[in-house]
């Protein structure tokens, strides 16, 4: 039985190189098919019911040795990383990117071999799989929020690790008091993963007092994806009251700091200001006056005698502190003849 199935494809594989067979006549497949990595992918193709021999091909040569075949009378067998079913569809057990590429079916039908050719495409999902925004938004999918702006700034859309890479567009709706100009897409392909991730930019230019706009961004359709389109509307009204900004920490220390340096400062002046009030006042209580007496006691000449007093007794002797000159004149005598000066010191305190 193994010889009889080697002989087989050797005459299959030798007719295949002499004859010239059609493309797309008595055969079909999809022009292209795409499986997720790592998952299965049947790729059926149409043909008659009299069809004899199947087998597949890489790429679009036919002449060489085929990937899998199938005799119509003993059904086909699994060779390696493919299979093959009942009706002749060719499997790829489990996808990863080698897979990707050009596939050729070759079919005898009334001992004429028709050919026909598909692409397979091997497709990672992107990480969220949606686009994305950066903006306060969700990073959930499906993403929709709303953004208040105090001045012309821009907005990017991005989907990072998808294979292929993918456009993304722009839908502006509601656009109101604002403008926009759209950049040129960026597209960056990461060797590590064979993915894309790509990125599309637009600036916005507030031309009046209050406006704004719904921004979509929008991706193709995807059966793998959540949603291919992701928004934000932004906002803006300068006739509001600017809202106050709250302080930093930092800020807030410092003011406090300030606060308590402040009150210090009050607080050593007025004790400094008690202190000498104090002090002046002691001092004052305690001070010791010098006094001189012209010719004391009635004595011939210009005779004196200077004596020292404190602020008790100087009351006592003159009645108030700070009398600096007092002439007495006795009751026995018509002219100051025998005259007595008293003089106090500018208020000097001795210790």
């Amino acid at each position: 039985m193994v010889l009889l199935k080697e002989v087989t494809l050797l005459l299959i594989v030798l007719t295949a190189g002499r004859l010239d067979a059609p493309a797309n006549n008595g055969v079909y497949c999809d022009p292209t098919y795409r499986v997720e990595i790592k998952e299965s992918l049947i790729i059926p193709c149409s043909m008659s019911e009299d069809h004899g021999y199947i087998y597949w091909f890489r790429g679009t040569d036919i002449t060489g040795v085929p990937l899998i075949w199938q005799d119509i009378n003993v059904g086909g067998e699994g060779i390696g990383e493919y299979n093959i079913t009942d009706d002749g569809a060719l499997v790829i057990i489990s996808a990863s990117l080698k897979h990707e590429g050009i596939y050729t079916i070759g079919v005898y039908i009334s001992g004429v071999l028709y050919k026909a050719t598909t692409e397979v495409q091997i497709t990672i999902t992107p990480n969220p799989p949606c686009p994305t925004l950066n903006t306060p938004c969700d990073t959930s999918c499906p993403s929709s929020c709303s953004v208040e702006v105090s001045g012309d700034g821009g907005i990017a859309c991005s989907i990072n690790g998808s294979r292929p890479k993918i456009a993304i567009d722009w839908i502006i709706t509601g656009q109101s008091g604002i403008s926009f100009i759209v950049h040129e897409a960026d597209f960056t392909y990461n060797a590590d993963s064979s993915t894309w991730n790509t990125t599309l930019k637009l600036d916005y230019v507030l031309d009046t007092d209050a406006g704004g706009a719904t921004i979509h961004c929008v991706a193709p359709e995807n059966d793998n994806w959540d949603t291919s389109d992701t928004t934000v509307e932004i906002y803006y009204d300068y006739r509001q009251t600017e809202p106050i900004t709250p302080q930093t920490p930092q800020e807030v220390d410092t003011g406090i700091t300030m606060i308590i340096a402040t009150v210090v400062l009050v607080v050593v002046l007025v004790s400094c200001c008690i202190v000498c009030w104090y002090e002046y006042q002691r001092k004052a209580r305690k001070g010791i006056y010098t006094v001189t007496r012209q010719n004391p006691d009635g004595l011939p000449g210009n005779a004196s005698e200077t004596i020292t007093l404190t602020a008790f007794n100087w009351r006592r002797q003159t009645g108030r502190v700070g009398v600096k000159n007092r002439l007495v004149t006795p009751k026995n005598k018509s002219s100051p003849t025998n005259e007595t000066t008293e003089h106090a010191s500018s208020g000097t305190c001795l210790e």
